[in-house]
């Protein structure tokens, strides 16, 4: 069945403008973030997250076990957005010895989108659509006081 114009839903004729407030919404999230937060085995993960004003990121993973050890450190970098309540990443790759290791682009996996719960000047929580988690952030100065 072919639909003509007349029996589609109108849309604007062109993409409307993005709030200010939108606007400083993604503001916040640029700059260096943290989190540590403990997985369903009884880990701790670790993430820390540094957002460029360009849409790049580098985010740095470690897990630890419950006594302490560390499991698991990876770094990985991509590209990120947040438009319409929802934050995205893209992962492009990881480092293996300090070089770049790039993703295969077309992996599903390699994609991720978070609905926004919480978006402040000192705190991000946002929950991943695929997985359920919820991952909460706080910024990097908080770390050192």
């Amino acid at each position: 069945m072919k639909l003509t114009a007349a029996e589609l839903s109108p849309v604007t004729d062109i993409k409307p403008l993005v709030s200010e407030k939108k606007q400083l919404q993604r503001l916040m999230f640029i700059g260096e973030w943290f989190s540590i937060q403990q997985t369903e085995s009884g880990a701790t993960r670790k993430a820390t997250i540094r957002r460029s004003p360009n849409g790049t990121y580098v985010i740095h993973f470690e897990f630890y076990s419950k006594n302490g050890d560390l499991i698991y450190s990876q770094k990985e970098f991509g590209m990120w957005g947040v438009s319409g309540g929802i934050y995205f990443t893209i992962n492009q790759g990881w480092f293996e010895n300090d070089e770049p290791v790039y993703s295969n682009a077309i992996d599903a996996n390699n994609n991720d989108a978070y609905k926004l719960l919480k978006v402040s000047e000192n705190e991000l929580i946002y929950q991943n659509l695929s997985s359920g988690n919820t991952f909460t952030y706080q910024k990097a100065k908080d770390k050192l006081e």
